[in-house]
């Protein structure tokens, strides 16, 4: 029996995105993004919105069409998405960015750092009842080894990883 399927999207992580999409995945060099044309030499200029250009779904068949499988390519290009062939598909726009990196560990520990200083500055509760708080949270096996870091109230942002910023989030 044949079922026809689609697929409106492809959610990954960066690396596996990255992968999957066929651009390189090393974000040390070069070209390290599939949403737009950002180079790591200018990460220190970011700021705000990119003012860079973002891929088409016309330029990336163009510089799939010109490149060498395999050989890195025009912007970090390396081979063309599998799921392209399918008629309901482009990975350029149905392969979203990943929360778990780009949302928890850069923009949600900046945030949720200015949300609980508002708060301790409004004398909702101190830096030490939010820590012992911390300290003190039951947490699910699943989250036991995400256990979110004591705040640094004179950092900038909330230190951990992608899951402990998100049980920041949540408490």
């Amino acid at each position: 029996k044949t079922v026809k399927m689609g697929l409106i999207c492809y959610s990954a992580d960066n690396l596996e995105a990255s992968m999957v999409g066929g651009f390189s995945q090393c974000y040390s060099s070069y070209d390290i993004c599939r949403i737009c044309h950002q180079q790591h030499k200018d990460l220190q200029k970011l700021s705000g919105i990119p003012k860079v250009a973002r891929w088409t779904q016309e330029e990336y068949n163009l510089v799939v069409q010109n490149s060498t499988p395999g050989i890195r390519g025009e912007f970090g290009l390396n081979s063309e998405c599998v799921f392209n062939e399918l008629q309901s598909f482009h990975c350029i726009g149905q392969i979203p960015t990943d929360v778990m990196h780009d949302f928890c560990e850069k923009i949600a520990c900046t945030d949720v750092m200015s949300l609980l200083t508002a708060l301790v500055n409004g004398g909702t509760f101190t830096w030490e009842e939010y820590n012992k708080l911390l300290r003190e949270v039951k947490l699910g096996d699943y989250e036991a080894s995400d256990r979110p870091r004591l705040v640094n109230s004179r950092s900038a942002t909330i230190g951990g990883k992608a899951m402990s910023v998100a049980l920041h989030l949540r408490l």
